[in-house]
């Protein structure tokens, strides 16, 4: 009786075990440096002593073709989704109070748990910390030690951006502690191997924030360095300090007797900062570009006794493919619903097969690098380059004219992932929200109108036009008094003149600025059915001014209703009269959007005052980020001609002087739209923003 009670109790504890860990099952540890370059290790130059990275190199693999994003976000983010950056919407680094990366992404923490491994982030998270939603504890870590944001003062904890405040915590407590952070991020991570649970696996991911500026490192490191001097010296120590705080922990594997059971992985988040000490030679450029010195980056991977010891792998590699790899090689079953874009790569890598073919994509907010084998078309602006990656590491030879064959492959190539990206490419329901238009109003100026669409059911939004608000933003000259009027075509739905002090606190809900009490701004908060508006800013008495016209998307109403297509028609002229519209987007993931600026195409419409030639700046907080003069000569033409005919937009003309631009946009962020006149014209533009489908 007694061995039957054994052999159910053993059977259920073995039911208890998800089936892939029913034997012993190997441990994961990825380690990523913040920006450390291609040059940034010992054997490749650099004078910073790296025993430790040596030593892994020289017991695992050096993979010599591994490609990150240009900035570090979008490599996090990869790295965690296995899906392209690209294809996220995420093109440059979030800045504190960005969203962050869509909750509709499953990440890989969260796979593995399901699978019974104990997982924790040690070290710097920066894809999204506005809600505790967005932070790590919600995203499939068990544990978290270090920062949210972008970067940190390496003794304070403190954000070195121009917000400040302390941003160090474990585990969602906010700490004030002393010491270096490489040193404490080191000292967690071994803290947190001495004290886990032994019976089961474990992924833990650290992210050191060494080399990331502001450079700083102990003193004692530096006069390793007398031949340098300055951040010279100060790089080389940090960079020692990262190499002394990788060899601690895996020196606590070996301690414990887990080195041989533990899949390691070492990469750098993207090429080294220009105008720097870091090393990217012999590549091209530096970080934030999508030539290789940019994104080609220092990458190992070990596995004692399982993967090839001493030795190099030519295959190429991306940050999208460590998600599906790592599962692969530890037997664990993916558990995400949106597509890889990453591929399983693990065979090749652990045996040294014949390399895969791979054909990805890195890019920033306006350029582009399309690879297709050793091909590598580079895409700045209007201009393309073809660079045999291979033979050329150092892109100094521009192949475009004398291979146009394979130019043209893969320009066609990357016109599919760019449509992708704008339409099967977001998570969830991406969507325009919030819209607003910063324009002159009376006079000359005469009244700005700015139009928005409600799809898809009732939606309740917040429309104002704010002229004496404004003062408090340091704009002179605005508007004392606007009158809001809310149309549907020409019927007048609402109007408003003097704002109701009772709609404060839907205000302050949907993130709009506080107006002060008694001020004679205007506002309207309503639930409108499914329809087009316009909404028109004008002056309650002869003067004029500049005012600020919002649309804001409450995100209450129906569950399928959303605010989509916009537009700002009004007169541009030169300083507090150019034309500034605002969008933020929505929703998950990233949204495909056309924009595009109208002025000599109004003429078709009876407008006898259109600017002639229009110019179009996006603009991401004070970060340009595209711009556009003449929309016929961008290298996407035909592809802003077949996306405003999909979307219902009139056409432009051949040869016209209008602007247009096709983007991809992260959701959570807010986006200005900047319309001047080329050598200072000045007359009327409408402003357009279509959501592509």
């Amino acid at each position: 009786m007694k061995k039957l009670l054994a052999s159910l109790a053993l059977a259920f504890i073995a039911a208890a075990i998800p089936a892939n860990l029913a034997a012993a099952a190997p441990n994961v540890l990825l380690i990523v440096s913040d920006d450390q370059g291609w040059g940034d290790v010992s054997w490749r130059g650099s004078p910073a002593r790296t025993p430790n990275l040596d030593q892994l190199r020289r017991d695992g693999t050096e993979l010599l073709r591994f490609y990150a994003s240009p900035v570090c976000s979008p490599t996090r983010a990869s790295l965690l989704t296995g899906r392209s950056a690209v294809q996220l919407g995420i093109r440059d680094q979030f800045a504190p109070n960005d969203a962050g990366l869509s909750l509709l992404e499953h990440l890989m923490p969260e796979t593995f748990r399901a699978a019974g491994y104990q997982t924790a982030l040690t070290g710097k998270w920066h894809l999204g910390s506005t809600t505790a939603e967005r932070r790590p504890l919600a995203r499939g870590f068990d544990r978290f030690y270090g920062f949210l944001g972008p970067a940190i003062d390496f003794y304070t904890h403190v954000f070195t951006g121009p917000a400040g405040g302390l941003d160090w915590q474990r585990d969602g407590v906010t700490l004030n502690e002393t010491g270096y952070s490489t040193d404490l991020i080191a000292a967690e991570e071994v803290r947190l191997l001495r004290t886990r649970d032994t019976t089961k696996p474990f992924l833990h991911i650290v992210t050191f924030n060494a080399p990331h500026t502001p450079y700083a490192a102990p003193d004692e490191l530096k006069a390793n360095y007398p031949a340098l001097a300055g951040n010279a010296q100060t790089y080389a120590a940090m960079l020692e300090s990262l190499d002394l705080g990788l060899g601690r922990i895996l020196a606590e594997l070996t301690a414990q007797g887990v080195a041989n059971d533990t899949l390691v992985v070492f990469v750098s988040d993207n090429g080294g900062a220009g105008n720097s000490p870091a090393r990217n030679t012999p590549l091209r450029l530096n970080k934030g570009n999508i030539y290789d010195g940019g994104i080609r980056v220092p990458a190992i991977i070990r596995w004692p006794g399982v993967t090839r010891a001493g030795a190099t792998s030519e295959q190429f590699v991306t940050a999208q493919d460590i998600f599906p790899t790592l599962a692969a090689a530890v037997g664990v079953t993916p558990r995400n619903s949106l597509p890889f874009d990453g591929v399983n790569l693990w065979t090749t890598l652990r045996t040294g097969a014949p390399a895969v073919n791979r054909t990805f994509v890195m890019a920033t907010d306006v350029n582009y690098a399309q690879f297709d084998g050793s091909m590598k078309l580079v895409r700045i602006g209007a201009r393309d380059e073809l660079y045999d990656i291979v033979a050329d590491p150092s892109e100094a030879t521009n192949l475009a004219a004398t291979q146009p064959a394979v130019l043209a492959r893969l320009q066609a190539t990357l016109a599919t992932t760019i449509t992708r990206s704008l339409s099967t490419g977001r998570a969830g329901d991406a969507r325009v929200t919030n819209l607003s238009a910063r324009t002159a109003v009376g006079g000359v100026a005469g009244t700005p109108i700015l139009g928005f669409v409600v799809t898809g059911g009732d939606k309740r939004v917040i429309v104002r036009g704010v002229g004496p608000g404004l003062t408090a933003f340091g704009v002179t000259g605005a508007l004392a008094d606007p009158v809001l009027e809310l149309r549907q075509d020409s019927t007048l739905v609402q109007t408003n003149d003097n704002w109701l002090a009772a709609d404060a606190a839907a205000m302050a809900a949907s993130g709009a600025f506080a107006l002060t009490a008694g001020s004679k701004d205007a506002a309207l908060v309503t639930t409108l059915p499914a329809n087009a508006y316009t909404a028109q800013t004008l002056s309650a008495d002869p003067t004029s001014g500049v005012a600020l016209v919002e649309i804001y998307d409450t995100g209450t109403g129906s569950t399928a209703a959303r605010l989509v297509n916009a537009s700002a028609r009004a007169y541009v002229g030169t300083g507090a009269a150019v034309l500034i519209p605002g969008i933020a987007v929505g929703g998950g993931g990233a949204s495909g959007l056309l924009i595009r600026a109208a002025g000599p195409a109004l003429g078709k419409f009876g407008v006898t005052d259109a600017i002639a030639d229009p110019v179009i700046a996006l603009y991401r907080g004070n970060a340009l980020i595209a711009t556009n003069d003449d929309w016929g000569t961008a290298t996407n033409a035909a592809h802003v001609t077949a996306t405003a005919a999909a979307v219902g937009a009139f056409a432009f003309d051949a040869g016209s002087r209008d602007a247009a631009l096709l983007m991809t946009l992260p959701a959570g962020v807010n986006y200005t739209v900047q319309v001047s006149g080329k050598n200072n014209t000045t007359g009327t533009a409408l402003v357009e923003f279509y959501l592509v489908p």
